[in-house]
């Protein structure tokens, strides 16, 4: 399936969940803006021919970082702003942040299966999409009526990733599930342990996907944010 069919296939499957919504015609325009959005990195990616491997290594590690940062930042300020008790702060920038990250992260994905990413680089990526579906990145905003109200980073990324706009990214969500399912004893993975079974994880993934990195080079730090 293209990025575009994969697309196509999402707003489908957001008109049949949500068709109550449809009148409300923002939501479902940004809805398709994401997805399309969506589609365009992707035919990018799988359709690379010209750059070499170590080009786009590169290319994407840098643009990656870099867009991971500036998300940072966006979280950074939305969480100064309700601490400033900011009434403007309300709950579509705060979902503007989470549908922007996991856009970035299905780009990412889509980079690490095509052997682009090196395999400690993406761990460490993927350590932060796992504290998103723990529920440790809740951002909190101001309703209608000024109360305050929080949003679950675990809540809105399950509906983002299981039921709504990336639904239909098949190899993406059953990724992100099985990651979402591993667990401790005791609930989610305490940070001591997390590296180590995420990397466990992302290796049995490789195995069983088949992936070959094709140019890996720069262990990456791990993100903090």
């Amino acid at each position: 399936m293209t990025g575009i069919q994969e697309s196509w296939a999402a707003i489908g499957h957001w008109l049949g969940a949500n068709h109550n919504l449809v009148a409300d015609c923002s939501q479902f325009g940004q809805f398709v803006v994401v997805t399309l959005s969506a589609a365009g990195v992707i035919w990018q990616i799988r359709s690379q021919n010209s750059n070499s491997a170590r080009e786009e290594y590169f290319r994407g590690l840098f643009n990656f970082n870099d867009r991971f940062q500036r998300l940072a930042d966006m979280r950074h300020e939305l969480m100064d702003r309700f601490d400033r008790q900011d009434r403007t702060l309300n709950r579509e920038a705060v979902m503007r942040y989470f549908t922007q990250y996991w856009l970035l992260s299905l780009e990412e994905w889509e980079y690490f299966c095509a052997g682009l990413l090196a395999q400690d680089t993406y761990v460490a990526w993927t350590s932060s999409a796992y504290a998103h579906l723990a529920g440790e990145r809740n951002l909190s905003y101001f309703d209608g009526e000024d109360r305050v109200q929080v949003l679950s980073s675990r809540d809105i990324s399950e509906d983002l990733l299981f039921r709504t706009s990336f639904h239909a990214y098949t190899g993406f969500v059953a990724f992100f599930r099985g990651l979402h399912d591993l667990k401790a004893p005791g609930g989610i993975l305490p940070e001591a342990d997390r590296a180590k079974h995420i990397a466990d994880y992302v290796r049995a993934y490789m195995r069983r996907e088949n992936i070959r990195l094709a140019h890996s080079t720069h262990k990456y730090r791990p993100r903090t944010s």
